[in-house]
């Protein structure tokens, strides 16, 4: 079974996601390969994409064996980001979400994490899988965001 990220570890992604969504433009508009996301890309993924977190560790703590449905994720980042999306508001939305799956982890994680959903495309996944992913999908970004910045 995977282990759940402590909430300190979620929490230093906050610490270092946040002041991403207050990058200029120019850096945004750069991307880790060729066709790659752009930096403002991948920060509106991961603010909408820890919405989709939050929701299956909230329906999976509080249901028996909820339905968690799959979501496009590039259908996603080309539908929803037309350019005109306020970056600032998605660093709140990834903030309350992720301070809000702290909390859960934090009061549920133990007692949670053997509960499980069932995905409409990968079957059953557990409180602790998505809790570790959380960590893991940021991890990555972020690390695909600093070599874009020239950081990594």
């Amino acid at each position: 079974m995977p282990t759940l990220p402590t909430p300190r570890r979620l929490r230093q992604h906050l610490d270092d996601v946040l002041p991403l969504y207050a990058l200029p433009g120019v850096e945004l508009g750069r991307t880790w390969r060729k066709d790659g996301w752009t930096v403002r890309q991948a920060l509106f993924h991961l603010a909408d994409t820890e919405t989709v977190f939050l929701d299956r560790l909230r329906r999976i703590t509080a249901e028996e064996n909820p339905l968690l449905l799959k979501f496009d994720q590039d259908a996603w980042v080309e539908r929803l980001d037309d350019g005109t999306r306020d970056l600032a508001l998605a660093g709140r939305l990834f903030a309350v979400s992720r301070e809000t799956i702290i909390e859960l982890i934090a009061h549920h994680g133990s007692g949670a994490a053997k509960r499980q959903g069932i995905h409409n495309q990968v079957g059953v996944l557990t409180f602790a899988q998505i809790g570790a992913k959380v960590f893991d999908h940021c991890e990555h970004h972020l690390t695909q965001i600093r070599q874009a910045l020239g950081r990594g």
